[in-house]
């Protein structure tokens, strides 16, 4: 499989707009750990640099990965302050 046909294999719950849960995202990944093989959509990295706090680690999937060290672009560019933007708003009705 090629690095373009990669997932992002962060867990999430179903309904929710946020991490940690049961189901896998999915969406094609622009981001990698290369030690761990773990991967991230633009998305849940953002959340990663958002909510890593000081810790300096984030869950993806059912491993605990180092946070932001190892990991880079699929496409070999830098971070970007386009996706820095990107937040997800929960609307509750």
């Amino acid at each position: 499989m090629t690095e373009a046909e990669q997932t992002c294999s962060q867990a999430v719950l179903p309904d929710d707009d946020c991490c940690a849960g049961h189901e896998v995202c999915g969406l094609p990944a622009s981001w990698v750990h290369r030690l761990s093989g773990a991967m991230l959509c633009d998305l849940h990295e953002s959340n990663a640099r958002k909510y890593h706090g000081d810790r300096g680690h984030w869950g993806v999937g059912k491993l605990l990965i180092s946070y932001p060290d190892g990991w880079e672009r699929l496409d070999g560019g830098e971070r970007d302050e386009a996706s820095a933007g990107l937040e997800i708003v929960r609307l509750d009705s």
